[in-house]
C-alpha cells in the first residue's frame, strides 16, 4: 500500500529470491511498519518520515488509532493540520513509569520576521531543508501573513549564516536543524544572548546535538508541531 523508496530495498541485508521477489530484513520508515504494527496491536510506532509513503503510512496507522512519531521528520510537514496522533522532531522526558513526549511549545506573534534554514538538494544535507518545507507548507494551508526569510546552505557547518542573517534582520526566531556539534555551537551560542531569542527545530531529535539542545533550552526550542494552535 505505501511506496518504499528503491535505496531501502537494495539493502545488503535483503534476500532476493527472484529478480521481483524480495525480503527486507531490516525495517526503517513507517511505511515498512504497518502490517507488524496492526497485527501486534502496537500502541506506538517510531520510524522515519523522509518520504511520502511514510506519512501515507503514518496517517492511516492514526485512523488505526496508533500514534506515531517521525524523529526524522523531512516530509512531515505535508501532514499539517491533518492528525494529532503523530509527532516529528519532538523531545521526550520521564515522568514517572512514563515517557511524555513534546509539550515543549513557544509563542510566535505573526508580526514576528521568522528565518528559515533550506538547503541544496545534495542526498544527506537535503535533510536541512525540511524546516523549508513545514513554513512553506504552514503558510500555504493557513493562509497567514508569515514573514519568512530563507537563508539556502549548501554544505555542511554553514549554520552561521543563518544566526548572521537573523542578527542583520533583528530577528528572534529561527527555523533550523541541528545534526553535528557545529550546528550545536552556533544555535546554542545565539540562545546565550537573550531570552527572547527562540528556534524551532527540525530534523534533530535523532541526532545527540539535536537531542542536547531541546532539553537545554526547554523554554527557548521547539519542535514541527503539525497541529500548532492559533490565537
Amino acid at each position: 500500500m505505501f511506496d518504499v523508496p528503491l535505496d531501502k530495498v537494495q539493502y545488503p541485508t535483503t534476500r532476493f529470491f527472484r529478480e521481483d521477489l524480495a525480503l527486507i530484513i531490516d525495517t526503517h520508515g513507517v511505511n515498512m511498519l504497518v502490517e507488524q504494527a496492526i497485527k501486534e496491536n502496537a500502541t506506538i510506532v517510531m520510524g522515519c518520515c523522509d518520504h511520502i509513503g511514510k506519512i501515507k503510512a503514518a496517517l492511516y496507522l492514526n485512523k488505526k488509532g496508533i500514534k506515531v512519531i517521525c524523529n526524522t521528520d523531512k516530509y512531515l510537514p505535508l501532514a499539517l493540520g491533518q492528525t494529532n496522533t503523530t509527532l516529528g522532531s519532538a523531545p521526550f522526558y520521564e515522568q514517572g513509569d512514563s515517557l511524555r513526549f513534546g509539550r515543549q511549545p513557544i509563542e510566535i506573534n505573526l508580526s514576528e520576521k521568522i528565518i528559515v534554514l533550506n538547503a541544496t538538494e545534495n542526498y544527506g544535507l537535503s535533510y536541512y531543508a525540511t524546516p523549508t518545507i513545514y513554513f512553506s507548507q504552514l503558510k500555504k494551508q493557513a493562509v497567514l501573513p508569515l514573514d519568512l526569510v530563507f537563508v539556502t546552505i549548501d554544505d555542511y557547518n554553514q549554520l552561521q549564516k543563518v544566526v548572521n542573517t537573523a542578527e542583520e534582520a533583528n530577528a528572534t526566531i529561527i527555523a533550523a536543524r541541528i545534526y553535528n556539534e557545529d550546528d550545536y555551537r552556533v544555535l546554542s551560542a545565539w540562545l546565550e544572548t537573550s531570552e527572547q531569542k527562540r528556534v524551532v527545530l527540525f530534523h534533530s531529535e535523532a541526532y545527540p546535538y539535536g537531542y542536547l539542545l531541546l532539553r537545554k533550552y526547554p523554554q527557548q526550542a521547539t519542535f514541527d508541531d503539525i497541529m500548532p494552535i492559533f490565537s
